[in-house]
C-alpha cells in the first residue's frame, strides 16, 4: 500500500514569480490486483470516494518534497517549492488530473 500523497507533481515556472506559473498534480486511482476484482473494486471506490482529500495530500506532498530537498542539501531548489506553497499571496495556475479505470472505460 502506498503512502497517501499526490502521485506526480510537476512545476512550470520562470526565473521570476508570475501568476502564469503552473503546478500539475496527477492522481491515479487504480487496481493493484486484477485477480481479486471485487476486493480491488472496493479499494478503487474508496480511493475515488477519498479524492476530496487530494488537496490536503497535495499540501503534504509539497512539504515532503521540501524536506527531502533540505535533507539532500539542495537548498537552491527549496524556493521553487515554497513558491507553490503560498497561493493566497502569490497566485498560480493549478492543474489537477485524476485518472481511474472507470474514466478510461468512458473515453
Amino acid at each position: 500500500m502506498s503512502s497517501p500523497g499526490s502521485d506526480v507533481i510537476g512545476f512550470k515556472s520562470g526565473p521570476d514569480i508570475s501568476p502564469k506559473d503552473e503546478v500539475f498534480v496527477i492522481e491515479v486511482k487504480g487496481l493493484a490486483n486484477s485477480k481479486s476484482r471485487i476486493k480491488g473494486y472496493e479499494r478503487l471506490q474508496k480511493a475515488i470516494d477519498d479524492s476530496s482529500k487530494d488537496i490536503t495530500r497535495y499540501s503534504e506532498s509539497l512539504n515532503a518534497i521540501k524536506r527531502r530537498l533540505k535533507d539532500a542539501g539542495e537548498k537552491d531548489k527549496i524556493s521553487l517549492i515554497e513558491r507553490f506553497q503560498n497561493y493566497a499571496d502569490r497566485g498560480y495556475i493549478k492543474v489537477l488530473f485524476e485518472k481511474s479505470p472507470r474514466q478510461s472505460e468512458a473515453i
